[in-house]
């Protein structure tokens, strides 16, 4: 299970370009791949009250202090400053301004922006909510295993030869992690985007690392 599937280059190619600003970041986060924005109250911007995570290709929630969902939001564009989200059932519009730090309401279409949080902390690695693809190996970077989401639920598992080997559905997602079960020889895989690794637990058994995750993406469906 050691041997390459392909260059990482060729990996890559299987990417959109519009995925590749959502693959797992260390660098400078900005409004182009920006996926989670955490917000305080004015004048307490030391203590989070909440967040607004990405969790599709279009997808936001806004969750409270302790990770509960308040509202969900889709995108409705990215600018040089700013992530733009909609609410269209309570006709409001979320501007999350990470050149001012703050967090913009909107109530109406002819509705006056008003100040509602600031930004205290904003991240643009990838995480278990987005993530769509998966290369992993066993050490440095060649790639032993590639998961990949097919459709809906549906995954699979690609070998060294780039043939699919196992199939798997998904069962949750956290920040983290997917996880995926093949209920017919009783395996779970969790893929820890933020661990960076590959869990492997048979039924009635432990789990324990199987893999390394080399890339995780926002890949296309």
């Amino acid at each position: 299970m050691t041997a390459n599937l392909c260059s990482p280059w060729k990996t890559l190619s299987l990417l959109s370009l519009a995925s590749l600003a959502l693959l797992a970041q260390d660098g400078p986060v900005t409004p182009a791949n920006v996926n989670l924005v955490e917000f305080a109250d004015p004048g307490q911007a030391t203590k989070v009250t909440g967040s607004y995570v990405q969790t599709g290709p279009r997808a936001w929630a806004e969750r409270d202090a302790k990770g509960k969902v308040s509202f969900t939001f889709i995108e409705k564009q990215r600018d040089a400053k700013s992530v733009v989200l909609s609410d269209d059932s309570r006709g409001v519009a979320i501007r999350l301004d990470l050149g001012a730090r703050k967090v913009f309401y909107r109530e109406g279409a002819a509705g006056q922006e008003q100040e509602l949080f600031v930004v205290v902390n904003s991240s643009a690695k990838i995480n278990g909510h987005m993530t769509r693809f998966v290369t992993a190996g066993e050490g440095g970077s060649a790639i032993a295993a590639t998961y990949r989401q097919t459709a809906g639920s549906s995954w699979e598992e690609l070998g060294s030869d780039g043939k699919v080997q196992f199939k798997f559905q998904e069962v949750k997602r956290d920040d983290g992690s997917v996880y995926l079960e093949d209920r017919s020889r009783g395996v779970a895989i969790r893929l820890d985007v933020r661990a960076k690794k590959v869990m492997y637990r048979e039924s009635g058994k432990k789990e324990e690392v199987l893999f390394d995750i080399i890339l995780a993406a926002a890949a296309p469906r």
